[in-house]
């Protein structure tokens, strides 16, 4: 019998689109819990923010995540909470690592995925012109196999 591989849905719940291009982009963490919940409920097992605190474009701010975080958990029990090490130009990694060092001994925060940009760095704005492009030089994440194996990005924190 040929068994059909497993299938794992992530809902990207905000992105980069704002409440212009988007009513019903969710930007306050109750909104991305509740958003985190009917994707849960629709199959998602992942839902994928980043914290965009007053409609900011950006942020770290770590009592959002901390905030969003907590209510989905509350509100979809069981799905995996996950946000991206991709930041603006100029923004270093040791910032996102901070973040997540407070998340990981935060009560309830622990986040359960990151996802490290491997490549390039697309940015869709269809608004300004499209798509922009910005090449990743590795210098981040290539530190996990030049002596740095035990940083945030380049282990398990289990």
């Amino acid at each position: 019998m040929v068994r059909a591989a497993p299938i794992l849905i992530k809902a990207a719940l905000i992105g980069s689109r704002s409440l212009a291009e988007h009513s019903g982009t969710p930007i306050m963490p109750h909104e991305v819990a509740a958003a985190a919940a009917a994707c849960f409920a629709a199959g998602a097992m992942v839902a994928h923010i980043h914290a965009r605190p007053g409609g900011v474009p950006w942020s770290l701010d770590p009592e959002w995540y901390a905030d969003a975080i907590r209510a989905i958990q509350a509100k979809a029990t069981g799905v995996l909470a996950s946000l991206t090490s991709i930041r603006p130009i100029g923004v270093p990694v040791t910032s996102v690592i901070e973040l997540l060092k407070a998340l990981a001994v935060g009560a309830g925060t622990k986040l359960d995925l990151v996802s490290v940009n491997l490549g390039h760095i697309s940015v869709w704005d269809p608004l300004h012109g499209g798509t922009t492009h910005f090449p990743n030089d590795y210098a981040d994440v290539g530190s996990c196999s030049r002596g740095a194996p035990n940083s945030v990005l380049c282990r398990n924190w289990a």
